[in-house]
């Protein structure tokens, strides 16, 4: 034998027959797999099927639909911001930003507050009509208690000034009969006399008088008294 040369193989004489004669086992064919493999995996094509019949399988495989997507939950972006109300321009202001309300006194002065002076006295008159009229009041003077009644059921003043001694009807029955009469009832009345005696003023008092000044009298004393009757009758009264 030859360097270099493969030997020759000789099959042993039945070994020929029997290989010829054994089945040939059919290969096994592996499932065509497409380039998208479908969601579900590969489907197993059988074996010996016709080609044309593996390749539509193969396509339906690939072909098959996918699934739905999953949705995905979207961020919460509500928020709980409360909207500004439009408050209207004409809308008042707190209570507590208001202006305090400032009750003004009534000024009572010249016509706003009226005096009807009954004295018999025509000199005492003119001196203390002049000094009434000063302090801004108006003053109506006469001398009778009759004439004064009948002014004042026609034209009520504010303030009703006499004295006691009068001619005809006294002071202090003309205060009975003003107090007797309705309109007239809630009238003022101040006395101005000489009388100074207690029993005088208690029976004026009782009558229905308000006040009572005695002759000779100070100027300032009797202004007060008059603005302390139109004050508490007729509300607040500034003195000018």
């Amino acid at each position: 034998m030859v360097s270099g040369e493969r030997p020759s193989v000789t099959n042993p004489p039945g070994l020929t027959a029997q290989a010829a004669s054994a089945p040939v086992a059919p290969a096994t064919t592996e499932p065509e797999v497409s380039r998208h493999t479908p969601p579900g995996g590969l489907r197993a094509i059988p074996t010996g099927a016709d080609p044309s019949l593996r390749r539509t399988q193969a396509w339906e495989s690939a072909a098959a639909p996918l699934p739905p997507p999953v949705p995905s939950e979207a961020p919460d972006t509500s928020t709980d911001e409360i909207a500004p109300v439009a408050v209207p321009s004409s809308a008042p202001p707190p209570a507590s930003l208001e202006e305090p309300t400032v009750r003004q006194p009534r000024r009572l002065r010249g016509e706003g507050a009226r005096v009807l002076l009954v004295d018999d006295d025509p000199d005492l008159r003119e001196i203390v009509g002049a000094m009434l009229e000063a302090v801004g009041l108006t003053v109506t003077v006469i001398g009778s208690a009759e004439e004064a009644l009948e002014l004042a059921r026609g034209d009520a003043p504010d303030l009703l000034v006499r004295d006691w001694n009068l001619p005809g009807m006294s002071g202090l029955e003309l205060c009975k009969v003003m107090r007797a009469h309705g309109p007239l009832a809630a009238l003022p009345i101040l006395f101005l006399t000489a009388h100074s005696a207690t029993q005088d003023m208690v029976e004026a008092f009782a009558a229905g008088a308000d006040d009572y000044v005695v002759k000779p009298f100070r100027a300032a004393e009797l202004g007060a008294r008059i603005f302390g009757l139109l004050r508490r009758t007729h509300g607040a009264v500034a003195r000018p």
